[in-house]
């Protein structure tokens, strides 16, 4: 599969992988120094959820080590000059004169999918992300196309305004993440828009099985993350802001806390991806997200000439349809007034609590006993006198 990922990225050196490995292993190991003590239920419990944290670490990591390489030759003519440009716009995006104009942050698509989404990191890659679209999204309760998918990054992830589609920025960015999904097998997602590679994403556990810890999240932050993204969260001149205004805003992904602690498992700190536990990837997201961003009003990152029928791509007619054939409709009948039936229908004789004209006293009477009297004698208008079983105890319950 060529070069481990961890020796790929440029500017920084990384340890080997038999040292994470080591790192690992140390991290997840048990904090008793005797394990063959009684464990109480607490116990037993944390021992669970270590052990399935440590396996999932571990899959984790062969996941990504099973990531291919990025391609590295360009197809000539136009086609390498888009694929090219897509490049330069995901790096740049929030300085290209191209793309510039659709960011409201700080941001670069690069923020997120580090080298361009070249390297071979979980939950940031781009490589066989494009065989994998159209995909079912959620987020939009419908399929959507690559091009949508990253539209709408620019939506959230860059808090700014959603390009034109076929426009020469979705085309380029389209362009260049298909190119490095070159000679991936297609495999169309049926749950969630995320490439193959990236099925790992998110750890779940993180989202069922944890509380974050704002405290300590702060405690890590400053340890683990400040020396690149500041005290203030704001970042720098190379670094990305994680709160503020110039972030990502509360649509994005990373407002989600778990989802933000998976992406932090798999990326962070550069290098050592994989070596903070669950329980130190939740805290430290949910510290990040418990700062100011900007809110999240879809209509103000639409341009305004947007065609909303073709924007609102999410479930059609039909799978609206089909949805609706699946899911039973609870009908709850009307209720019925007795007062209401009763002097529309008895109360020309019966006045009251019951006492009318013919003097016959309907109070305390039963269902039974009053469709008798509705039935037979002076009322000739059919079977219990036109009303339905349902309006006749309607009627009692009022008298």
């Amino acid at each position: 599969m060529g070069k481990n990922r961890f020796t790929q990225k440029a500017k920084i050196a990384y340890p080997c992988m038999f040292i994470l490995a080591a790192v690992i292993c140390l991290t997840l190991a048990g904090y008793g120094s005797n394990s063959n003590a009684a464990l109480t239920p607490a116990g037993e419990a944390q021992a669970t959820l270590d052990a399935a944290e440590a396996q999932f670490l571990s899959d984790a990591t062969t996941a990504a080590d099973s990531i291919p390489n990025a391609p590295t030759a360009y197809p000539a003519g136009e086609l390498g000059d888009m694929i090219q440009l897509g490049k330069t716009l995901i790096e740049n995006t929030d300085t290209n004169p191209l793309t510039s104009a659709y960011v409201g942050n700080g941001l670069q698509c690069s923020s997120c999918h580090i080298d361009g989404g070249r390297a071979r990191n979980l939950a940031s890659t781009f490589i066989g992300t494009a065989a994998n679209f159209p995909a079912f999204n959620a987020r939009d309760e419908g399929i959507v196309t690559l091009q949508d998918r990253i539209n709408s990054c620019f939506m959230r992830s860059m808090n700014g305004i959603r390009p034109p589609a076929n426009s020469e920025v979705s085309l380029a960015m389209t362009a260049y993440i298909t190119w490095l999904s070159e000679g991936s097998q297609i495999k169309m997602m049926a749950d969630k828009a995320v490439a193959e590679v990236n099925r790992p994403f998110p750890n779940m556990a993180l989202k069922n099985d944890y509380t974050a810890d704002t405290i300590n999240g702060e405690v890590l932050y400053q340890n683990q993350c400040a020396y690149c993204h500041g005290l203030d969260g704001l970042g720098g001149a190379i670094n990305q802001p994680v709160w503020g205004n110039h972030s990502y805003n509360k649509g994005a992904g990373m407002a989600t806390n778990f989802k933000h602690a998976s992406w932090i498992q798999d990326n962070m700190p550069p290098g050592r991806e994989f070596t903070l536990r669950n329980q130190q990837a939740l805290d430290i997201a949910t510290y990040i997200n418990s700062h100011g961003r900007p809110d999240f009003v879809e209509a103000d990152h639409l341009p305004a000439t947007a065609n909303l029928a073709v924007y609102h791509y999410g479930a059609t007619d039909a799978v609206k349809q089909r949805r609706a054939a699946e899911t039973p409709v609870v009908v709850t009948p009307p209720t019925i007034d007795g007062a209401v039936v009763f002097v529309n229908n008895c109360g020309g004789c019966h006045y009251g609590n019951g006492l009318g004209t013919g003097t016959i006293d309907l109070t305390g009477k039963t269902a039974a006993q009053i469709e008798t009297k509705i039935t037979i004698g002076p009322h000739t208008g059919g079977t219990s006198f036109g009303l339905s079983a349902k309006e006749i105890q309607a009627i009692v319950a009022v008298l």
